[in-house]
């Protein structure tokens, strides 16, 4: 099952996030740090458990998440074929990004 979480503000979708509770399928966009902190509280409300792939070079959001109480359970390489672009914002890649 599929769950898909929003974070709003008035009027605008600021973050979803699809499949918080399995990582392989899990992916999720803010436009703020500060949207994705209301996403992952707001999933971590509704699911039993989180799963998700982080790139740590978010350092703010890696530093935030340990502090909320979440580990680190694989580190892995997040590896592209051809030029890489980051995306704007914050992230959680899905592993066919």
């Amino acid at each position: 099952m599929v769950i898909q979480i929003r974070a709003m503000r008035p009027g605008a979708v600021t973050a979803y996030i699809s499949a918080p509770q399995f990582w392989a399928m899990n992916h999720a966009v803010a436009e703020t740090e500060t949207d994705m902190h209301a996403l992952v509280i707001g999933a971590g409300n509704q699911c039993e458990q989180l799963s998700f792939i982080l790139p740590t070079r978010q350092t703010a959001l890696f530093r935030w998440l340990l502090k909320q109480g979440m580990k680190v359970v694989k580190p892995m390489t997040l590896m592209s074929m051809g030029e890489y672009h980051e995306p704007r914002g914050c992230y959680l890649p899905s592993v066919g990004y």
